[in-house]
């Protein structure tokens, strides 16, 4: 599990490095402003990750873990089976998490920029992506866009256990960078490997610092309040 640690980290170690970044150069944001938290909510996910491999590592991975807690031996063939099924499980919520964390972020920028604009932040993630990153900043993000819409379907299988159905009964094909993602009515997708998951995350990082220093987002007097910081 320790490649799968030193992933996480390298998401982790990006996202604090613009954190301080951002903490640099505009010292008069607000700890709970979302052009803060949104990194911090970002490092928390990933050091939550990082722990429970951490804890896999001296549990699920032992012999001796399983016989004190079912009373008896456990058979190599179902200890496998069941280590995968818990790095499964970390892999589903750090998805789920992570994209929690950027959507929220994206959303409370939003409503700090046009508190009007669609339906006051509640439209669905697609609306509000493409009306910010298209529309409200001082310079077009049609990578973003991209990326957004391939994290978007990746996140909406997880609803399926890794499995892509859509309410359309359509197969669906995202391009990002020019490479072609499929997503098969049906099928599995086999692509989100751990790799495939943290250039995603290390993206969105970069993605997300590069919203936040926009002029239009920037240059905002106002706290852009993040009630999750209260939390």
């Amino acid at each position: 599990m320790q490649h799968i640690a030193k992933k996480i980290q390298d998401v982790r170690d990006i996202a604090e490095d613009k954190k301080g970044e951002i903490s640099r150069d505009h010292p008069y944001w607000s700890d709970n402003d979302a052009r803060v938290t949104t990194f911090r909510k970002m490092i928390n996910v990933c050091n939550s990750s990082m722990l429970s491999i951490d804890v896999g590592n001296g549990t699920v991975n032992d012999p001796d873990w399983w016989e004190f807690k079912t009373g008896g031996e456990i058979g190599e063939d179902d200890m496998y089976i069941y280590a995968n099924e818990y790095v499964s499980f970390i892999k589903i919520s750090t998805i789920q998490s992570f994209f929690s964390c950027t959507e929220s972020g994206l959303r409370l920028i939003l409503r700090g920029i046009d508190s009007n604009a669609c339906n006051g932040g509640t439209d669905p993630f697609k609306n509000i992506y493409e009306c910010l990153l298209r529309s409200k900043l001082d310079s077009e993000r049609p990578e973003f866009c991209d990326l957004l819409d391939l994290f978007r379907e990746v996140r909406n299988t997880v609803h399926n256990n890794g499995v892509y159905f859509h309410r359309s009964w359509e197969s669906k094909v995202v391009t990002y960078k020019g490479s072609e993602f499929n997503f098969e009515i049906g099928e599995p997708i086999d692509f989100v490997t751990w790799e495939f998951i943290s250039n995603i995350f290390c993206e969105c990082v970069n993605h997300t610092y590069e919203v936040v220093e926009d002029d239009a987002v920037s240059e905002i007097e106002d706290v852009i309040y993040d009630p999750f910081s209260e939390r």
